[in-house]
């Protein structure tokens, strides 16, 4: 909760430069926390730069990702950072959180990481992004590579089920 508000105060410091924050995922797991975040976007006056999307269909989360310069993770800790692993997939540079498994998870060519809580860190690292186009077009680049080294989900997928059918074959 508080790294999430403290995303929305990292982009109040950033409110000189122009952007927008699609915000994707279960607004009713905790719709207590929803609820403060939202608020907070709405005293900081942000209301039209951030939107609220909650769970959304394959096509359209593919559409999020076609349009997004860059995807932002502010959680204090992540076992594994399938979200972040899947932005990548999509070519979306990142900003994230050094929480957990994601210092293995995000390549530096890719993306930045922040210290968990450390909203000063966040609101650096977003306004470099956004301040950097040299920096910017590097981790644009990045996570492009990145993309075309990975296989994708239906790839991994069929590679298994051949796996599993040549065990079962034995």
């Amino acid at each position: 909760y508080e790294l999430s508000l403290g995303l929305v105060g990292a982009e109040m410091c950033i409110r000189d430069r122009a952007w927008s924050l699609s915000c994707v995922g279960d607004l009713e797991r905790d719709a207590s926390t929803t609820a403060r975040v939202y608020n907070c976007v709405r005293r900081l006056g942000l209301d039209d730069r951030v939107t609220f999307r909650g769970v959304v269909g394959q096509s359209s989360l593919a559409q999020e990702y076609h349009f997004s310069d860059l995807f932002v993770l502010a959680s204090h800790y992540e076992g594994y950072g399938m979200a972040l692993t899947e932005a990548l997939a999509h070519g979306v540079p990142i900003i994230a959180t050094g929480a957990g498994a994601l210092v293995n998870t995000v390549p530096s060519s890719a993306g930045l990481l922040v210290p968990p809580g450390n909203v000063a860190a966040l609101t650096l690292a977003l306004g470099r992004f956004f301040g950097e186009p040299r920096h910017r077009r590097k981790l644009k680049a990045g996570a492009r590579g990145y993309r075309l080294r990975q296989r994708s989900w239906e790839i991994a997928i069929h590679d298994m089920a051949d796996e599993v059918r040549s065990w079962a074959a034995t």
